[in-house]
């Protein structure tokens, strides 16, 4: 079980850094050729999302250390 977990966290990392790089990727394009109010907004959410998984698989590593603390 636990070596399920610890390959479906390095997935949700992946893909968390997948979706911060094309947001700042989206940003830049926004900068050179402009998106539309809709479209930034997609990005915000994306980055948002992005924003809180990264927080929620950082308080895992603190329960996971704190845990293998009290063992």
């Amino acid at each position: 079980m636990s070596d399920r977990l610890s390959k479906m966290d390095s997935h949700l990392c992946a893909a968390i850094r997948s979706i911060t790089d094309l947001a700042r990727l989206l940003e830049a394009v926004r900068y050179q050729s402009g998106l539309g109010k809709s479209q930034w907004e997609r990005v915000e959410r994306a980055r948002n999302v992005a924003a809180e998984a990264d927080q929620f698989l950082a308080s895992l590593v603190v329960e996971g250390n704190q845990t293998k603390e009290t063992a």
